[in-house]
């Protein structure tokens, strides 16, 4: 699996934000010499280029976990999903916003996954008018970090949309054995 530039700017982004340059230090000292250098000044990540999913997403993930999370999987990926998206959908995605609804966010999540990872397939499966799943298909590496980012990115781009009452609930996930990643959203 490949990454676009733009997950490790904002997992880079996030950890400076949150935890300070001394927190940010912390993290790149447990950082293999593949991710250290990504996420130091060693090399330029560019935000349109793509990049290996270990040293640029899992291993980063991981290490956010656990030495700022105590180890809590699914609220270190949501929190990070959440403050990708606030980052990401404000800045040049922010036309996916502009699509209208919610559900008409979620209808063309295909070109919004596909500009952030590949391979892999997404389906939007509506139920009725403000309640779907996302199915993830075809993904060749899978860790809960990535399900539970997701979640949290959807979650936040839910709001961004002006939904209400946004619930995201990763039903689905590799991780524990299914076939795909199923996301259940609802919406007021």
């Amino acid at each position: 699996m490949e990454v676009k530039g733009t997950s490790a700017i904002n997992t880079r982004t996030f950890v400076r934000e949150r935890h300070g340059e001394e927190g940010y230090e912390r993290f790149l000292q447990g950082l293999s010499e593949p991710a250290r250098r990504l996420y130091s000044d060693e090399e330029k990540v560019l935000a349109s280029a793509w990049y290996p999913a270990e040293p640029a997403f899992f291993e980063p993930a991981r290490r956010i976990c656990e030495l700022f999370f105590d180890g809590d999987v699914r609220g270190s990926a949501w929190e990070l999903g959440r403050f990708s998206a606030s980052l990401t959908l404000r800045g040049v995605y922010r036309v996916f916003l502009r699509i209208g609804s919610p559900g008409r966010m979620l209808a063309r999540a295909t070109p919004i996954f596909e500009s952030f990872y590949r391979p892999g397939e997404v389906h939007y499966h509506p139920a009725g008018t403000s309640e779907g799943t996302l199915e993830f298909l075809h993904i060749d590496e899978y860790s809960g970090l990535w399900e539970y980012r997701l979640g949290g990115f959807i979650e936040k781009a839910l709001e961004l949309t002006g939904a209400k009452d946004g619930r995201v609930e990763v039903t689905d996930t590799l991780s524990e054995g299914a076939n795909a990643v199923r996301i259940r959203i609802s919406w007021s």
